[in-house]
């Protein structure tokens, strides 16, 4: 998130101390990501963490949760994919998610590196990441330390339907930039309904497709180039294991589909694969109205700074610009 939570860094501070603890030497929001805020700690002995804070309903993939932090430590601890920030830190409370206010909170260690978004890999390092893609689909964890199931979205419909209602039937009183957003929709909801229509279809029959649910594998679930940090010893890593998932293989390679060094080396992991059409379509439709709903869920429903507010507009309006609405 663009913008801090409404909480006070001395109350931050004080609740670091008392749940980790931790002597802090510095405290900084860190104006990043979308499904949450996040602050860069540096504690008194120079060690460098990340506190994450998130809140239901902020975005559709939900908040961390325990099954998340049991699927982490396997990958980490058990199967030995370093490749990877080192789980969160349980704190004095014997848990590792803990309640600061009305935020969900996690602290990690921090991990110095430069985005994928920010310096687009070379080919050793796209190798790099088709391997570990790879290694992270073979592995094979037990159930009790599996993420949540796939259940292909069922949020989408339902809340894409509140935003496109309220083009019509608004429920209140709205500011400039909300009519701005309402304005620009309205224009596309012939083609947005009928990339629903299709994402309702396929929703079904993969819901239905038990073939499809037998060949589930660990999935990070977002690699995208945000997620990927370069080291200073140049390894490629994946950052951001809020929401992974036992999912279809396409659930990640949605992600890398246009970069075919990524997707062979890949392949040389886990054998000759192809995806499957129907599959991979959904992950688009689920994109890129997901990326509405979430947009204009904080926008239209959520008490937001001006800031916050302003770049979700514009972000929503790339969006649509990049989209495919004919």
């Amino acid at each position: 998130m663009m913008s801090e939570p409404d909480i006070h860094l001395d109350v931050l501070r004080d609740w670091l101390a008392e749940t980790y603890p931790l002597g802090i030497k510095t405290l900084a929001f860190v104006p990043q990501g979308e499904c949450g805020w996040q602050y860069r700690v540096i504690a008194d002995d120079d060690a460098t963490y990340v506190l994450k804070l998130s809140q239901s309903g902020l975005c559709g993939s939900g908040q961390i949760n325990d099954q998340t932090i049991r699927a982490w430590q396997a990958l980490y601890y058990e199967f030995g994919i370093t490749q990877m920030p080192p789980p969160p830190i349980r704190g004095t409370t014997g848990a590792y998610i803990n309640l600061v206010r009305d935020w969900t909170a996690v602290l990690i260690k921090y991990l110095e590196g430069t985005p994928a978004s920010e310096k687009p890999l070379d080919e050793p390092q796209q190798r790099q990441l088709g391997i570990l893609i790879a290694r992270l689909h073979r592995c094979k964890l037990h159930p009790r330390e599996r993420p949540q199931t796939e259940d292909f979205a069922p949020h989408i419909p339902m809340m894409l339907r509140r935003i496109l209602d309220e083009i019509y039937s608004p429920t209140r009183q709205y500011a400039p930039f909300h009519l701005k957003i309402l304005g620009i929709l309205q224009k596309l909801t012939d083609p947005i309904e009928r990339k629903l229509a299709e994402l309702v279809r396929l929703q079904k029959s993969l819901q239905q497709d038990a073939g499809l649910q037998a060949d589930f594998v660990l999935c990070h679930g977002d690699p995208s180039s945000g997620n990927i940090i370069i080291t200073p010893d140049e390894n490629v890593v994946l950052i951001d294991w809020d929401a992974p998932v036992y999912a279809p293989r396409e659930r990640d390679l949605f992600f890398l589909m246009h970069q075919p060094v990524v997707i062979a080396a890949y392949q040389n992991g886990v054998g000759d694969y192809a995806t499957r059409p129907e599959v991979m379509k959904f992950y688009q439709l689920a994109w890129d109205l997901g990326e509405i709903v979430d947009y204009g869920t904080r926008i239209l429903f959520r008490r937001q700074s001006q800031t916050q507010n302003k770049h979700d507009v514009l972000s929503l309006v790339e969006h649509l610009k990049q989209m495919s609405l004919e």
